[in-house]
């Protein structure tokens, strides 16, 4: 059943049945019906009839739980079709959770259930081993009271105790992204932000393609300087600009920090200058960045691990003087090993650079690496055509 029939199914039902749905969500990991009937008493919910599950007998408290249950498992609302197994299906829990806090019971309910379903740090620590079921409720409990901090150390005190580590960012993922809601990802601290989102816009970049999700949440990030966004994806999301004609806000962002001394604004003026034929200049912001880059690092050979870089050697390579081409050799040195993301441009660009410094020979081997791997999404038959292309349509923009 889709997410939206399943939210209006949960919308529906009488009060009895959605207290079970919300005490379950907060839950988040299987109950059976012992353990909701405690919960169900720990927070005064009474069953439909109006009677409290403290004043009946255990088996009467199944009996008037059956019912409800039912109903839940009838309109798929509970994965599995048992009543020993009491779990909120996937797709809406977070949803579910969502609504309970818009409610104002989430806090009253985790108060007096928290303890109950062992999920507080005390009794977390009591286990010798976790299902990452458990770990995950207690994050879950932790983000939904925007208490980031905790969550980190908890993680690192119990993610070793769990029978499988799932990653922080993956498990924040799961809850932030299910559905995407902005109200709860802005909370997410900006480390989490990169690796959200970083990824997939550095494969629309790699793979010539526009998929990545959420983009204008991301692009709102970069041009409100939120705190959330730090400067690896905001040099993703002003490179992902550059190269689809987004003039508007590249200059709406440069506008605030074209004097800033930093990283980014250094390489996006450079990478400008040189689309408009101004290499003496792209060099000096570019120089002036990499000084920045090896401030900042601990490593002893260091290059952009960026697309933005490509221009510097592009830049270098133009000038085409002694001095500026041995300077391209030692950074392509650097950018085309394994680690750097984009090393199969610059291999290629290192043949260019081989047939400007007279290498023939080491030139020629061009033709042998006429096919790049399918890992990556740029299809060269000449790389120098490439550049080209890709740069076409903003030198179009900037010269009319």
């Amino acid at each position: 059943m889709t997410v939206n029939k399943l939210t209006a199914c949960y919308e529906k039902l009488p009060a009895f049945e959605k207290s079970i749905l919300q005490i379950l969500s907060i839950a988040y990991y299987p109950l059976n019906q012992t353990r909701l009937i405690q919960c169900l008493i720990q927070t005064g919910i009474k069953a439909a009839n109006g009677e409290e599950f403290d004043s009946v007998s255990r088996n009467n408290g199944f009996k008037l739980l059956r019912p409800a249950l039912d109903t839940l498992l009838n309109q798929d609302l509970l994965e599995g079709k048992t009543r020993s197994r009491l779990l909120v299906d996937r797709q809406i829990v977070e949803i579910i959770t969502r609504q309970t806090i818009a409610a104002k019971k989430f806090k009253p309910y985790l108060k007096r259930i928290q303890t109950v379903l062992n999920l507080t740090e005390e009794t977390l620590s009591g286990n010798s081993s976790l299902e990452p079921d458990h770990l995950i409720a207690a994050i879950r409990i932790l983000f939904y009271q925007k208490e980031m901090n905790r969550i980190k150390s908890l993680y690192q005190k119990f993610k070793d105790k769990t029978t499988h580590t799932i990653s922080l960012p993956a498990i924040l993922h799961q809850i932030s992204h299910n559905p995407f809601d902005r109200t709860w990802v802005q909370i997410l601290p900006a480390d989490i932000h990169t690796s959200l989102f970083q990824e997939s816009l550095i494969n629309d970049l790699r793979y010539w393609q526009n998929r990545a999700e959420h983009f204008d949440y991301i692009e709102q990030l970069v041009l409100s300087d939120s705190d959330r966004c730090e400067a690896g994806l905001q040099t993703t999301v002003l490179e992902k600009w550059m190269l689809t004609g987004k003039i508007q806000k590249i200059e709406s962002w440069l506008k605030k920090h074209r004097a800033d001394h930093t990283e980014n604004s250094l390489c996006l003026q450079g990478w400008m200058a040189f689309l408009k034929g101004k290499n003496k200049k792209a060099i000096q912001y570019y120089e002036a960045a990499y000084e920045i880059l090896k401030k900042n690092s601990e490593k002893r050979k260091i290059y952009f691990d960026t697309f933005m870089g490509v221009f510097y050697v592009l830049a270098l390579m133009k000038e085409n003087s002694t001095q500026r081409l041995e300077q391209a050799r030692t950074h392509l040195s650097v950018a085309m090993t394994g680690t750097h993301l984009f090393s199969d441009i610059y291999k290629l660009l290192n043949y260019s650079l081989h047939f400007l410094t007279g290498n023939f020979k080491a030139a020629n081997n061009v033709f042998i690496h006429v096919y790049i791997s399918s890992d990556y999404s740029f299809s060269y038959y000449r790389h120098t055509d490439f550049i080209e292309c890709r740069v076409d349509r903003f030198l179009q923009t900037t010269s009319s």
